[in-house]
């Protein structure tokens, strides 16, 4: 009898048995867009770790006017002070040495400045007309009961030019997480 000898190497059919064998995964994605990606969801946790941890200030915004110190034996070294006017709710939150950003007039100069004094209580629209011999222009400013507080610029400003002038003022009284902008989220992170 005649041996038939096979067609194929033996070795060769290994092989071949081997590799059909393994598993072989799709090729869905090109190796850039799956380091892409990769880095991608890298600036999500980034961005979401932030956003977790970062603190935005919060600020209480008032009306104020200027005015002069009077001080009769030194009359041109008149300091200057800025009456401000908050909401009489934020009484708790007012101290001393809290940082104000201010501008004068619509349109006007910006300052800073700290809280220098903290009136007691809380005053109501008419005594404060009449405590602080306000105008009728300044008086207007004043429609609510009101905390009121004595700030002083950082910066010297010339009392004869801007004595009586209108101020908008941003007072900081805190800060909070940046999580706690969208709605819902304050609630999950205890804000």
């Amino acid at each position: 009898m005649s041996h038939r000898r096979s067609l194929f190497r033996e070795d060769a059919m290994k092989r071949y048995m081997q590799r059909r064998e393994k598993d072989i995964f799709p090729h869905l994605v090109s190796p850039p867009i799956f380091a892409c990606a990769w880095l991608l969801f890298g600036l999500l946790l980034l961005a979401g770790l932030v956003a977790w941890w970062g603190e935005i200030p919060t600020f209480v915004d008032g009306s104020g006017i200027l005015l002069a110190q009077q001080q009769p034996d030194h009359p041109s070294n008149e300091p200057t002070l800025i009456l401000v006017f908050l909401p009489s709710g934020y009484f708790s939150q007012m101290h001393v040495g809290l940082p104000v950003h201010m501008q004068i007039g619509s349109d006007g100069i910006e300052l800073l400045g700290k809280i220098e004094h903290v009136e007691p209580g809380i005053v109501s629209p008419a005594d404060a007309r009449k405590r602080y011999t306000l105008d009728s222009g300044a008086a207007q400013i004043i429609t609510q009961p009101s905390v009121v507080v004595v700030v002083k610029p950082r910066k010297e400003l010339s009392v004869r030019l801007y004595a009586g002038s209108l101020v908008r003022a941003q007072i900081q009284v805190g800060s909070r997480r940046v999580l706690s902008l969208f709605p819902g989220l304050d609630k999950l992170i205890g804000g």
